[in-house]
């Protein structure tokens, strides 16, 4: 069984993943191919509609939210109607996997048909994706797969970035919600920035190199580095070349003073360690710090529920 993401779809990830560095989810729509025994052996991820902005370890929409849009989406896009609805959410720098929340949603929606469902991440394993069903004996089964191909195919779309508006609008009015990202990423409405973000070159630049150039130059930006081109192909930027840019040591400090309680001080010092403004050492503070503060069942809670939960060296507290 395999997954197939069309270029555009893919672009469309990208450009939230890089918007977004919380885990943000929706509702998306697969078509399928069967083989002769009538097992689903190829699913393409046709469209998607991030409907939820949630917080760093967690991300849920509800059906409520889905029925205000259905109509003008279903009367847009027809052919939706015909295919298998699941889910997509992200993982932002975690990397793409099934958590054990996500396989119990797995379970709770399994159907005689296939639910899908598609784990996306900028970074370590980008895709996961999965499906449950029901066999005619009422067993529920979940069969993940690990070969996903991307098309190249692509047009840019710039409805993503009105769709991204609006749960990022809702965000800030739900204060039941964790906090939102501190280190805002800078985008602008015509929608092209995205390809700096997430190539490292301009719109029009991007437009000249071919799908294994582009996703050498992503693959560049997503380790850190700059890439160049030279005659057509992307290069790593030499290190003597390279300009630094970022948020200064006093500036993260600054942050966290303002900081009301260990759980929010703990937050900005995990978004300032992902946007690389703290080294491991200073975060191993933090962590310290937490624990100093906090109860450990509560500080255990607090870690494994978000995305450092794995990093070597910081799970010795139980």
């Amino acid at each position: 069984m395999k997954l197939v993401i069309a270029d555009l779809m893919q672009q469309k990830i990208d450009y939230l993943l890089n918007r977004f560095n919380i885990e943000w989810s929706g509702p998306a729509w697969f078509s399928v191919e069967i083989d002769k025994n009538g097992f689903p052996h190829t699913w393409m991820l046709n469209h998607f509609l991030p409907l939820n902005l949630g917080s760093h370890s967690a991300t849920e929409w509800e059906g409520k939210q889905f029925l205000k849009k259905s109509k003008k989406l279903y009367k847009k896009n027809p052919e939706l109607q015909k295919m298998y609805m699941g889910n997509i959410h992200s993982h932002h720098t975690m990397g793409a996997f099934f958590s054990a929340t996500d396989n119990e949603h797995l379970q709770e929606s399994a159907n005689l048909v296939g639910y899908p469902s598609l784990v996306v991440a900028s970074a370590k394993d980008t895709h996961a994706f999965a499906i449950s069903y029901i066999d005619s004996w009422k067993v529920k089964h979940i069969v993940n797969c690990k070969n996903v191909e991307i098309e190249n195919n692509a047009v840019i779309n710039n409805e993503w970035v009105a769709e991204a508006d609006n749960i990022e609008e809702k965000k800030k009015t739900n204060v039941n919600q964790n906090q939102i990202a501190i280190w805002e990423r800078s985008y602008n409405d015509g929608g092209y920035n995205h390809y700096e973000q997430t190539y490292g070159f301009t719109y029009a630049e991007c437009q000249k190199l071919d799908w294994e150039q582009k996703n050498i130059a992503r693959k560049i930006v997503k380790s850190g580095n700059t890439p160049i081109i030279k005659d057509g192909k992307v290069y790593l930027q030499p290190a003597e070349d390279k300009i630094m840019s970022g948020l200064t040591d006093e500036e993260v400090k600054k942050q966290l003073d303002k900081a009301k309680g260990a759980k929010e001080r703990y937050e900005i010092a995990l978004d300032a360690f992902e946007g690389g403004f703290m080294d491991d050492a200073d975060f191993q503070k933090e962590i310290s710090l937490l624990y100093e503060k906090l109860p450990s069942n509560k500080a255990n809670e607090i870690l494994q529920n978000s995305d450092d939960y794995g990093y070597g060296g910081y799970i010795g507290h139980y």
